[in-house]
């Protein structure tokens, strides 16, 4: 899970799901034996139904413990995020889709999504943070200008580059495989990090019109790179 792709234990079990699927005729006969109708149908599923919807909410608690084991936030997000829409595309192209119903599926959708955002939040959030202080009055501003000059610390912008850099140098291993689902979470990532760095440059009344378009490209060119894994 380090990385943040599929677990084994969640490829095992859909193929163990579907394989109950596919046998559903003979297992609903098999697990009848020995029981009165009265107990074999709760809100107008049968046993193998149950059996299925089951099976997946103790994945779901089992991967939501180990996802607790992580070293990070933005990992745990991220192996959650991976591993419900791998699972959602395995029941959508199987059976298994006509047991679990269109909400169920919806919810799951929704999931991922939520996921996603506190994958953003947890790993860019701090970057763009960085960016984001309390605006000053002017002539706090100028103190606080005068102040860093004579320091010769770093300024928000250094911060922030090397905070990017570090956070993808921290990603560059990391795993989406699916390439949908990666392409989609890379426009997010810019569109959480562009507008902050724009917001930037005009705080600071800097025409940074060529700035801002040689940093988008080099932003673009280095999340490109993650989650290949």
């Amino acid at each position: 899970m380090q990385d943040g792709g599929i677990t084994a234990r969640s490829g095992y079990l859909m193929r163990y799901i579907r394989l109950v699927v596919k046998h559903r005729s003979s297992l609903d006969t098999i697990l009848r034996h020995g029981h009165s109708d009265d107990l074999l149908t709760v809100e107008g599923m049968n046993s193998t139904c149950r059996l299925v919807l089951g099976l997946i909410a103790d994945m779901d608690t089992a991967l939501e413990k180990q996802s607790k084991l992580l070293s990070s936030k933005e990992l745990q997000c991220l192996v959650l995020m991976n591993n419900t829409h791998y699972v959602l595309q395995e029941i959508k192209q199987s059976d298994v889709r006509l047991i679990v119903g269109s909400r169920w599926i919806g919810k799951r959708q929704y999931c991922i999504k939520e996921y996603m955002k506190g994958y953003l939040t947890a790993a860019w959030g701090p970057v763009t943070n960085l960016l984001t202080a309390k605006s000053l009055s002017p002539s706090k501003r100028l103190r606080t200008n005068v102040l860093s000059f004579l320091s010769a610390g770093p300024t928000p912008l250094q911060n922030f580059t090397w905070s990017f850099n570090e956070t993808c140098n921290t990603q560059m291993c990391w795993k989406v495989p699916c390439p949908v689902l990666r392409e989609e979470l890379r426009v997010k990532i810019m569109e959480f990090v562009t507008p902050v760095y724009h917001a930037h440059l005009e705080s600071l009344k800097q025409s940074g019109r060529g700035t801002a378009a040689d940093f988008k490209l080099g932003l673009k060119s280095k999340i490109n790179e993650l989650f290949e894994g």
